[in-house]
C-alpha cells in the first residue's frame, strides 16, 4: 500500500485508489464472502469424507444427503432479492449468518456414529438458506458502499468481471 499512496500523490495510475482501504462497510463486505466461503468449503471438503469414510455411504448416498444444502442456497438466494425490498443488505447478511450458525450448530448435534438423517436434513437446509441469504445480498452491501464512480473498482475487489477496462490498464 505505501507504492499505492506513493503512485497516488504522484497523480499516476493506481491498482484501487487508497480511500477505498478507508471503507469500513466495504471493508467488511469483502471479508464476509471470504469468510463464507471457507465455512462453506470446509463444509464440503469435510461432510463426504465422514459420509462416505465414517457411515461407509457411496457417492450418490452422499450427494442426496447434501442436496438440502443446495436447494436452501437456491430457495433463500431468490428470496433474499425479495427481502431486500423490505429489509436492509446487512440486516438480511447479519441473519444469513445466523441461520448459518444454527444450521452448523444442528448439524454438529446430529453428527455421530449413526447419522440423524432428518435432523442432518433440516441442519443441511438452515445452513444452505443462510448461505442463500448471503449471497444474495452480499454484492449490494459491498456495492452500496461506494460512491458510483468507484464502482467498477469496488466489484473487481468483489471479484466480478468488470465491464469497463481499469483504470490501470493500457488504453
Amino acid at each position: 500500500m505505501i507504492r499505492q499512496e506513493h503512485l497516488e500523490r504522484e497523480g499516476r495510475d493506481l491498482l484501487m485508489p487508497t480511500i477505498l482501504r478507508k471503507v469500513d462497510q466495504l471493508k467488511a463486505g469483502l471479508r464476509m464472502p471470504s469468510a463464507q466461503q471457507l465455512v462453506l468449503n470446509g463444509t464440503f471438503f469435510v461432510l463426504p469424507v465422514y459420509l462416505q469414510m465414517i457411515l461407509g455411504k457411496d457417492a450418490l448416498q452422499t450427494g442426496l444427503e447434501i442436496l438440502p444444502l443446495s436447494v436452501g442456497v437456491i430457495v433463500l438466494s431468490f428470496g433474499g432479492a425479495r427481502l431486500a425490498g423490505r429489509f436492509s443488505p446487512r440486516a438480511i447478511v447479519a441473519w444469513g449468518m445466523v441461520i448459518v450458525i444454527a444450521g452448523l450448530l444442528l448439524m454438529l448435534s446430529s453428527v455421530t456414529r449413526k447419522l440423524d438423517s432428518g435432523m442432518f436434513s433440516v441442519a443441511m437446509l438452515l445452513f444452505g438458506a443462510g448461505i442463500g441469504l448471503c449471497a444474495s445480498q452480499l454484492g449490494n452491501v459491498i456495492m452500496s458502499s461506494v460512491p458510483q464512480e468507484e464502482s467498477s473498482d469496488a466489484s473487481g475487489l468483489q471479484g466480478r468481471h468488470r465491464t469497463s477496462a481499469p483504470r490501470w490498464a493500457p488504453r
